[in-house]
């Protein structure tokens, strides 16, 4: 009997390195949704006296895309995905040190598709999947967190990679571990790096390497436990008062624009590099209470910006449930790029403002964007 439909139930994303040898994914949690593609770039052949193409060929290396979103917990993810996570709400290092300087860039996406009806975390038999699909050489070209009153805060992940392989009929189980062909492939030519890969029974725990289970993780960050670094967001603004500011939503990220190095004799790119300068950007919405022009409710004019140019912010963004661990973000260096005000009939008065950095190396922590386990009740 053929399969009627494929649902939320029957997946698990997980990521891993992109080598031979060591070659374990480990589970991502928490996933709300994933997208995944091909695009394939030919050019065309013409030639006259033929109305038609003659040909159309590959020249340019096609591109295989993932998005996906998931709810955030301790860092554990962001961890496994190449980020650098900080501990306990100290580190202020840059969020994308570790893909600045090469070291944690380029992973293997899976998703697992296990045999209708079965939920996927909860079935140990890796011989009820059937399938597994691999998108080798990803990297990742945008993060971006969003929170927002009545719902939980949620991480979107965009990446880029050089391969996809939909695993079925030769995919084989060994000790309830799935063993699928390796999608990554070498970056000249194209060809598979060739071997396999480990990847074991999908779970509903949190785990930060393929079996070590993290403890006091939650099930979503919630809008109750936000808290924003409210005294540096009025000293960037106008005339408003950050203490009595009612925020609605937030969210934060940074794009890492990729372009692909060629060469004479090579089939296609040799590396993904990151385009800079890269900017990280953090965007408020508020509602307003009372307003001002003195040093308390941050600046009287426009004009005062202007003449306080060289000012620049940290603003801090800080989720801690009362039980287990949260996260803190840091948009270091930051400088005001738009306020706008918004009034009418059967609403309340709000405020928009936007925020952006540009991120520095790995060792410079004045600019750029932070993450870091939040241990410890936020203080902000």
């Amino acid at each position: 009997m053929s399969r009627k439909r494929v649902i939320y139930q029957s997946e698990a994303l997980f990521v891993g390195s992109t080598g031979t040898s060591s070659n374990t994914a480990v589970q991502i949690h928490r996933v709300q949704s994933a997208n995944y593609s091909f695009d394939v770039a030919r050019t065309d052949i013409n030639q006259f006296g033929q109305l038609a193409r003659i040909d159309s060929l590959i020249i340019e290396q096609p591109t295989v895309a993932l998005d996906f979103t998931y709810y955030p917990n301790s860092g554990s993810e962001e961890n496994l995905m190449g980020f650098k996570v900080g501990g306990n709400g100290t580190n202020n290092a840059q969020m994308v040190a570790y893909m600045l300087d090469g070291t944690k860039d380029v992973y293997n996406y899976y998703i697992v598709t296990s045999t209708e009806g079965i939920d996927t975390n909860l079935d140990a038999d890796s011989s009820d999947a059937s399938s597994v699909i691999g998108l080798g050489n990803m990297s990742i070209t945008s993060y971006s967190t969003d929170g927002a009153v009545g719902d939980f805060v949620s991480t979107t992940i965009n990446a880029e990679g050089l391969n996809m392989v939909i695993d079925s009929s030769g995919m084989t189980a060994v000790s309830d571990n799935l063993v699928p062909s390796n999608p990554a492939v070498t970056v000249d030519d194209g060809n598979s790096v060739g071997g396999t890969v480990l990847i074991p029974p999908a779970a509903g725990n949190v785990h930060d390497t393929a079996s070590n289970p993290i403890d006091n993780i939650i099930s979503a960050l919630q809008p109750k436990d936000v808290s924003v670094g409210l005294t540096a967001l009025g000293g960037a603004t106008i005339g408003i008062d950050a203490t009595d500011l009612k925020l609605q939503s937030f969210s934060l990220g940074v794009d890492l624009g990729r372009t692909p190095l060629e060469k004479l004799g090579s089939r296609f790119a040799f590396s993904r590099e990151i385009d800079f300068p890269v900017t990280a950007t953090l965007d408020f919405s508020a509602n307003l209470g009372d307003m001002g022009a003195n040093s308390d409710v941050g600046n009287s004019s426009l004009e005062s910006i202007v003449e306080d140019d060289s000012a620049d912010y940290d603003i801090a963004v800080c989720v801690k449930p009362t039980v287990g661990h949260g996260l803190h973000w840091v948009l270091m260096g930051a400088k005001l790029d738009s306020q706008s005000f918004s009034s009418s009939i059967g609403d309340n008065k709000s405020v928009d403002m936007s925020f952006s950095t540009q991120i520095g190396g790995p060792a410079d922590t004045d600019h750029g964007l932070s993450i870091a386990v939040q241990t410890a009740a936020c203080s902000l």
